[in-house]
């Protein structure tokens, strides 16, 4: 396959991988990794196809536990990871099989038809608590810790998301407001991103800013050329 696009940013890394279409196992393959900083991964395999599909995640565990739309892989240096599938209604049917490495175990999800998977991966500390983990039918994730709370798009085509404080138009996006009063704002790939009126905007590259509790501001961009519009709302 090919990798179609990375943005990497202060807050969140992209990368798009596309295979070439291969009749008649898949019309269609794309899959979307966004690394929120430092804390988790979201993964969006799209596939379209009429056949059966599997999707594999080995992991480098002494043992999964299988619930209802998650797993949570208990790992062997204190580490463990949830994973959370994200699209709602729809979960995948999950097991757990060997894995080709010792001491390994990998979770693999299945359907009937075609895809999409779409999973969040969190890895933590044993004696931490898993963040809350919602995702809504508007293409919207919540993930609210001890840290934060964010507010997160990963969509292979446009979309428009209003919740509550939340604004977003385009294919992924990140908003943070973090317990120590700063917002920041991840416009990853799309035309704008807001929470209440702090608000980014631009048209043709990414972009990210941050407002801290002093009600300073910086922000980084990745691409060449193009204007970026920052409205700071009640920052100095």
């Amino acid at each position: 396959g090919d990798l179609a696009r990375f943005v990497t940013l202060e807050g969140a890394d992209l990368a798009v991988g596309r295979m070439p279409p291969s009749p008649p196992h898949f019309s269609r393959f794309d899959r979307h990794i966004l690394f929120v900083k430092n804390d988790y991964f979201l993964i969006r395999d799209d596939i379209e196809t009429q056949q059966a599909t599997a999707w594999h995640l080995p992991m480098a565990v002494k043992d999964i536990e299988i619930g209802e739309g998650q797993a949570v892989g208990r790992g062997r240096l204190g580490m463990d990871f949830l994973v959370r599938f994200l699209l709602p209604g729809h979960p995948p049917e999950l097991d757990v099989i060997g894995a080709a490495v010792p001491g390994h175990k990998t979770l693999r999800a299945r359907r009937k038809k075609g895809g999409p998977y779409y999973a969040a991966i969190v890895p933590e500390a044993g004696n931490e608590k898993w963040p809350e983990i919602d995702s809504r039918s508007d293409g919207l994730v919540t993930v609210n810790s001890s840290k934060s709370s964010d507010w997160i798009v990963l969509n292979p085509w446009n979309i428009k998301v209003e919740h509550e404080d939340f604004r977003f138009e385009g294919r992924c996006g990140v908003a943070r407001k973090g317990t120590d009063g700063s917002i920041s704002l991840a416009l990853v790939d799309g035309k704008q991103i807001a929470l209440g009126p702090f608000r980014l905007a631009s048209d043709s590259v990414s972009a990210e800013v941050v407002r801290h509790k002093n009600g300073t501001i910086h922000g980084t961009t990745f691409g060449k050329g193009g204007e970026v519009l920052i409205y700071p709302g009640d920052a100095k």
